[in-house]
């Protein structure tokens, strides 16, 4: 099941699924809860089911976020999974400080 976060109502988020055959989904929405509700169960190709939110970012303005979304798009998937990785150290550290 994809994990969902808490986000104010006014953002707009790029988020990175993993799939369940570990090739990466990337998209946006004004709304997290209901966007990952959607892909709850769901194969968006043959036998690739997103099960984990790994990644998201939210900007301000729905045009913001989909141009980042496209630049995650034309970067190689070693790149876009270096970044996740950076992320998840970035969290690690800030729930390390609490």
């Amino acid at each position: 099941m994809v994990r969902t976060v808490d986000l104010p109502d006014d953002k707009c988020c790029v988020y990175i699924l993993q799939c369940s055959d570990s090739t990466l989904e990337i998209g946006v929405t004004g709304d997290m809860d209901q966007r990952m509700e959607g892909y709850h169960g769901l194969n968006v190709n043959a036998g690739r089911e997103c099960t984990k939110l790994v990644y998201y970012r939210c900007f301000p303005d729905t045009l913001t976020a989909i141009g980042f979304k496209l630049l995650l798009q034309q970067l190689s998937p070693a790149s876009v999974r270096r970044l996740i990785h950076e992320y998840k150290s970035s969290q690690q550290q800030v729930s390390n400080a609490r």
